[in-house]
């Protein structure tokens, strides 16, 4: 019960995400690059040095908001986060199957079957 209601409170926070990231994309990318320039001002008083790291930065929050964005994408398209499953090691497939309340016995084949089979139901 209580996976089943982790899983709607996901669904729901990435449906309010997808939205609001959509709405405001582009300011997040313009708050990023002030704070970046406002960083680099404050550097450059206190220590003399000119920096750059506006390109680092815009690098990282593009990268950033790529993934955000395709999380976001999965959980509309799918209804739920979809999880690469196959990537996962033994480890972490155990310990989701626990927590979704499934017996974590097995290989990793087993495994995975039980969580995709799960997950589809």
């Amino acid at each position: 019960m209580e996976a089943e209601y982790l899983t709607i409170v996901i669904i729901a926070l990435a449906t309010i995400g997808l939205y609001l990231f959509t709405k405001y994309r582009k300011n997040i990318l313009f708050k990023t690059q002030d704070i970046a320039d406002d960083l680099e001002d404050l550097v450059e008083d206190a220590t003399g040095i000119d920096i750059e790291i506006s390109d680092a930065v815009d690098e990282v929050v593009e990268d950033a908001l790529k993934i955000v964005e395709q999380v976001l994408e999965d959980a509309k398209d799918d209804g739920v986060v979809s999880m690469d499953v196959y990537s996962m090691t033994v480890k972490t497939l155990r310990s989701t199957l626990k927590e979704q309340g499934l017996s974590a016995k097995g290989n990793k084949a087993q495994l995975i079957e039980r969580l995709v089979g799960d997950s589809s139901e």
